[in-house]
């Protein structure tokens, strides 16, 4: 039977190995990386059968849309990676993009950077850290972040309230050596169970305090709280229950400030997605416990040609990949390519039931539009300040084309310089503007 799998007009364009290659592809899932002349990735992909996906690309020329053109272009070896089924694929491709950013792909920038908060569940007394990565350690992560100034501020809230402790002792302490207490102690911003001021199950309450808090189970935590004031002051420790009180009161007035009930009580993420060409905004607002808590807001590039559809769900995948706590719902503005595909996903890494839904009506297509207007705004800003840094070097071009005396504005400038320590040490540099 003769393999349809490749055109012989694209045949020679390709080299001999890459033909080689499309010619034995295997019908299994898993995901393919295209290298341009350099061995340097371009493009990532997923599928569910890659003899199929990848030889798609090198059929017919004028079946392909203007960026699958330059992409093979450009194609000179194709890498291949098996995964045992689709939801590996997915999660495979995502950590691959986030690795190697190849050209082609939609980014999501600076991801990378994204800083989390880490509550060291796995130790007695437990500290809360601002890291970059996610570990598999046994602490409790919660993040990403795109704001670090407000994150900040959200840990220096909580562990002043709840007196967690700041430094980086070891508790109890390895040889069993005496420790001592630091000034935390005596200004009241941490109870002392270095010195055994606090036993571990006391401390303990309060980090389940500070999860709580950081999980958004606002009206959760006041109930504790509240309940444990009441048992305080009947056992007539009114120091213990004051002390609930004023922590009741932080939250309450925290929470009506920054927040805004929604209605139900659900965990819940808001997504959505406004796009300009290559420019894209997508905006996360994050409902736990019916109160909405909190927005996300990242910046991403993509190709022209691709649609939007296929931006959110590389967007989701993105996102999500790096998610250490999943909402019971995900609303999202359309649907995606392969909703069945990322409904599975999302579950498995949940470990429970998960909804995404596309509301069209009610309060929950309201709150969908308001995440939609968010979407928009941000884009407009991140287009704004984009087209005034293109204004402001555009001048900053013609300047130096009149003090150099330059036929025409100069659109790329290359800079080279040496040092030199004694006659044998030289260092040569360049630097590339376009």
């Amino acid at each position: 039977m003769r393999d349809r799998g490749c055109c012989i007009c694209i045949m020679k364009t390709i080299t001999p190995a890459l033909a080689l290659k499309l010619k034995n592809l295997p019908p299994a899932p898993g995901v393919y990386l295209f290298k341009d002349s350099g061995g340097r990735i371009i493009y990532i992909g997923k599928a569910g059968n890659l003899r199929h996906r990848v030889r798609s690309y090198f059929q017919s020329e004028n079946s392909r849309e203007a960026k699958t053109q330059r992409l093979v272009a450009r194609t000179v070896d194709v890498d291949l990676l098996e995964t045992g089924n689709d939801i590996e694929a997915l999660i495979l491709e995502a950590n691959l993009v986030r690795e190697h950013k190849p050209r082609y792909n939609i980014l999501l920038k600076d991801d990378k950077h994204f800083p989390y908060i880490r509550v060291t569940t796995n130790e007695p007394f437990p500290r809360v850290m601002i890291v970059r990565r996610l570990s598999k350690d046994g602490a409790t992560y919660f993040g990403p972040y795109t704001s670090s100034r407000a994150m900040r501020k959200t840990v220096g809230f909580l562990t002043a309230l709840f007196k967690i402790r700041s430094c980086n002792l070891t508790i109890p302490h390895p040889q069993g050596k005496v420790q001592k207490v630091c000034l935390d102690y005596h200004i009241k911003r941490c109870g002392g169970p270095c010195e055994d001021f606090q036993s571990e199950q006391e401390y303990g309450e309060l980090v389940q305090s500070l999860l709580l808090a950081l999980s958004g189970k606002s009206q959760k935590l006041i109930e504790r709280l509240q309940e444990k004031m009441s048992q305080a002051s009947d056992a007539m420790d009114y120091e213990l229950a004051a002390q609930c009180r004023d922590q009741v009161e932080a939250i309450k007035s925290t929470v009506l400030k920054q927040s805004v009930d929604v209605g139900e009580l659900v965990d819940r993420d808001v997504v959505s997605l406004a796009r300009e060409g290559r420019d894209a905004a997508a905006v996360v607002m994050q409902v736990r416990d019916g109160v909405l808590i909190g927005r996300q807001d990242f910046q991403l590039t993509a190709q022209v040609e691709d649609g939007d559809a296929t931006v959110l769900e590389t967007f989701l995948t993105q996102y999500y990949n790096h998610q250490p706590n999943l909402p019971e719902q995900v609303f999202l503005p359309f649907d995606v390519p392969d909703p069945r595909l990322l409904h599975d996903w999302l579950r498995q890494m949940k470990g429970s039931r998960i909804a995404v839904a596309t509301p069209k009506a009610g309060s929950k297509a309201r709150l969908m539009e308001l995440a939609s207007r968010n979407a928009r705004l941000l884009l407009d800003e991140l287009l704004i300040q984009k087209r005034m840094l293109t204004e402001r070097t555009s001048k900053m071009a013609v300047s130096l084309k009149e003090e150099l005396k330059l036929s025409r504005t100069p659109r790329h400038i290359v800079c080279f310089d040496i040092s030199n320590t004694g006659e044998s040490d030289a260092v040569g540099s360049c630097v590339y503007f376009e």
